[in-house]
Formats: structure tokens, C-alpha cells, sequence
């Protein structure tokens, strides 16, 4: 268009006739105007100035090195970490104000022992402390010490004090919270890939609020867990199938058309060739979900209610429609008029999971709280019947700096 901005009629209803062309299946206005709206939009975008464009990429490269420093960081104190053993034995909590005192913000000093000796010594001055909201939890040979994170003279002295016991420690913040990796030994390759994919069920339900397997005093009945397992692992296989359509040979055979038209700067091409992609790509879902759907063990509610939210054109709203949506067929933690319950997200987790035959590997471990998500996890797998059990924390990255990097990364100079 002559502004850049406005769409004219007679290429609107172009777009349209041609959208509408491509569909079998009877397309709403609404859908078709959201489909033209983002190719007007794509086709349309002007290329900025040259001084914008150098303040473009000087900010992106800004950002982009700030986040690969930052990974940096994390690799090298997590890799370059020791791998520290514990078992049922070394898993005990000294002291806890109690669960509601432990949801509220709190500073948490993570102190990794190499002597037991002095671990236990360690302990039994904690023990005695005369802070009655000071929290101690014995991890194999690490001791975590929370904290409410306003007290800052009492986090001051108690990293002096655990300082002089030849400790190796940091501090893990709200902000700053530690992550952590951890591996295992199963039974066997069965019980292995059991719990990866039990873990991988709740893993891949991120945001939708959902229990994790070892929620400390939160139990279904056999039922009910039987029902929220096909649930999630249904969910699982959808995110699956849709990531794989991109291996699809007929979408590999169509960006090379897509990559023909880009060299020749043909922009009409181009238009046609974004209205036939979307078509192709939900064609494409649609024929894994109903593949899906006949397998016995899917959970067809499921996959039903990701399939309406699939065909919603206003993709703003899908995180918040899964929530409510599929949320509760998979189980989700307590809510209190929509929102989480006080205190229940506590033992929460971001991270993957991998067997590779008994072998567990949980890499990139970030629970909501770092006191209380590690040792329910461990319990978790011991009842399990894990062993061999290895564990290294590692300071974590700030989450304010990550999100002005995203921020960062997401921003657009404007056109010169």
C-alpha cells in the first residue's frame, strides 16, 4: 500500500478469494481475516534505514552476547561442578518453619560439604540456631539454609559463619534461584523408561499448571491417576506430532519452492506461496491428530480440545486457552477462582529427561523453590527405586537480566 499501513480493498479481497481457494474445508471470515492480515503484514514490512539497521544489530548482537555469556556461565558452573552422591540416609530436613512460612520469598544459601565430618558439624550449629523462621535441609552432602529474603543481616552473618567451615557455597535468590542437574540408576530399562515418561508427561505440560508426581501430600485415587497419565501422555504425543511436521517431506519439497521464490524476489510468488503453507501445515496436524486419535491408549478429550484450540485464528489467547482448557484433564495443582492456591506451585520444575537404557539424566533443573522442589524430587525417585543417585547445583542466571535480553532480542529499530 502507498502508507505501509493501510490495506487496500482490492488486495484484501484478493488475499481472500485466494485463501478461501486453497481451503477444502469451509473457512470463517474470521479465520480468513486474521490469515490476511499476517500476509499483508509480511509482505508489506519495510526494510529499515541503514543507520537503523546498524543500531539494530548492534543491539541484537548486544543482546545475543549477553545471553550466550550467560549460558556460558551456567555450563561452566554446572558442568565443570562436582558430582555429589546422596541417598535416603543424607536426605533430612533439620528444621523447617513449616510449609506456608517456606512459600513466601526467601534467600536460600546452598553449601556443598567434601567432608562429612564437617557437614555434620555444620548441621548441629544450624540446628541450634535461635531464628525460629530459619529453614535446614540436609541434600547428600550439600546443606540448604532458607531464609526469609528480608532478612539481609541474617543471610550476611550466616555466610560468614558457613564460610569458615571450608564450605563451598553461593546464594540463590528469587531472582537468581540455583539450578541444578541431577542422574540416576533405575531398576532396570523398564522402570527407567516408566519414570521418563511419567516425568516427561508433567515436563511437557509446561504452564498448565499441573501436579508434579511427587507433590508431597497431594494423592489421587488409582482412577484418577490412571486417567491423568493417558491424559498426559495423549498431550505429549500432540506436542510431538506437531514439531514433527516439520520432518514431513511434502513441507521439505515446499520451502524449496518458498527458498525459489525468496532468490528471485518474487513477492506475488511469495503471497501465494505463505497462503498455501498454511494450508499444507494444517493439513498436515490434522492428519497426525487423527492418526492419534485412533490409537486406543490416546485420550480422545484430549486431543479434541487441542484440536479447537488449534483452529482458533487469534493465537494470543492458546497459552491461557490450554490452561483452562486441558489443564484440568491432566491434572492440575489447586486453584482458588482460576488461580494457584497459596503455596502448592512450591514444588514445581522446568528441565528435560532422558533414559538411556537405567540411566536418568534430568539436566537443567530450575524449581519454583530450590529448598523444597530437590528433596521431594529425590524421595520421589528412591520410592522409585533409584539408586545411585549424583546431584550438582549451580548458581543460576537473574531472571530480570534474562528477561531485558528477551526484551531485547523482541524489539524492532524503527525505519530511518
Amino acid at each position: 500500500s502507498d502508507d505501509g499501513q493501510t490495506l487496500p480493498q482490492e488486495t484484501a479481497d484478493v488475499i481472500v478469494g485466494k485463501i478461501k481457494s486453497v481451503f477444502n474445508a469451509k473457512l470463517g471470515n474470521r479465520v480468513a481475516a486474521q490469515y490476511t492480515l499476517q500476509i499483508f503484514e509480511n509482505l508489506n514490512a519495510r526494510a529499515p534505514g541503514v543507520f537503523a539497521s546498524i543500531g539494530f544489530f548492534v543491539l541484537q548482537f548486544g543482546a545475543i552476547a549477553a545471553t550466550v555469556a550467560a549460558s556460558m556461565l551456567i555450563y561452566v558452573a554446572s558442568s565443570s561442578g562436582t558430582w555429589r552422591k546422596m541417598d535416603k540416609a543424607s536426605l533430612v530436613t533439620v528444621r523447617t518453619p513449616g510449609d506456608s512460612a517456606l512459600a513466601t520469598p526467601r534467600n536460600i544459601i546452598v553449601v556443598a560439604y567434601d567432608k562429612p565430618e564437617i557437614l555434620v558439624s555444620a548441621l548441629g550449629e544450624l540446628k541450634r540456631s535461635a531464628s525460629p523462621d530459619l529453614a535446614v535441609q540436609r541434600f547428600g552432602q550439600t546443606v540448604l539454609v532458607a531464609l526469609p529474603f528480608e532478612d539481609v543481616s541474617g543471610l550476611r552473618e550466616l555466610q560468614t559463619t558457613l564460610e569458615r567451615t571450608s564450605a563451598t557455597l553461593f546464594v540463590s535468590t528469587p531472582d537468581q534461584p540455583a539450578s541444578m542437574r541431577l542422574k540416576c540408576v533405575a531398576g532396570s530399562p523398564n522402570a527407567a523408561k516408566e519414570i521418563e515418561q511419567e516425568v516427561g508427561g508433567y515436563l511437557t505440560g509446561r504452564g498448565l499448571n499441573l501436579a508434579p508426581p511427587w507433590q508431597p501430600g497431594f494423592q489421587w485415587a488409582p482412577v484418577e491417576r490412571a486417567r491423568y497419565r493417558k491424559a498426559r501422555d495423549t498431550y505429549r504425543s500432540l506436542a510431538r506430532a506437531r514439531s514433527q511436521v516439520w520432518d514431513e517431506p511434502a513441507l521439505a519439497k515446499f520451502m524449496e519452492r518458498v527458498e525459489t521464490a525468496e532468490t528471485a524476489h518474487d513477492s506475488a510468488q511469495l503471497a501465494r506461496l505463505e497462503i498455501e503453507r498454511v494450508a499444507l501445515v494444517g493439513t498436515l496436524r490434522r492428519e497426525r491428530m487423527q492418526t492419534l486419535r485412533k490409537d486406543p491408549a490416546a485420550d480422545t478429550a484430549v486431543i479434541d480440545a487441542y484440536a479447537l484450540i488449534e483452529s482458533e485464528a487469534d493465537t494470543s489467547t492458546a497459552p491461557a486457552r490450554r490452561t483452562a482448557l486441558i489443564g484440568p484433564l491432566l491434572g492440575q495443582l489447586p486453584l482458588v477462582d482460576g488461580q494457584l492456591a497459596p503455596g502448592v506451585f512450591e514444588w514445581s520444575v522446568s528441565a528435560v529427561i532422558e533414559a538411556d537404557g537405567a540411566k536418568i539424566s534430568m539436566p537443567g533443573l530450575r524449581f519454583a523453590n530450590a529448598f523444597q522442589g530437590p528433596p521431594a524430587l529425590a524421595s520421589w525417585l528412591l520410592a522409585k527405586g533409584c539408586g545411585d543417585i549424583r546431584y550438582n547445583f549451580a548458581p543460576g542466571v537473574d531472571r530480570n537480566a534474562r528477561a531485558a535480553a528477551q526484551r531485547a532480542r523482541s524489539s524492532r529499530a524503527p525505519a530511518a
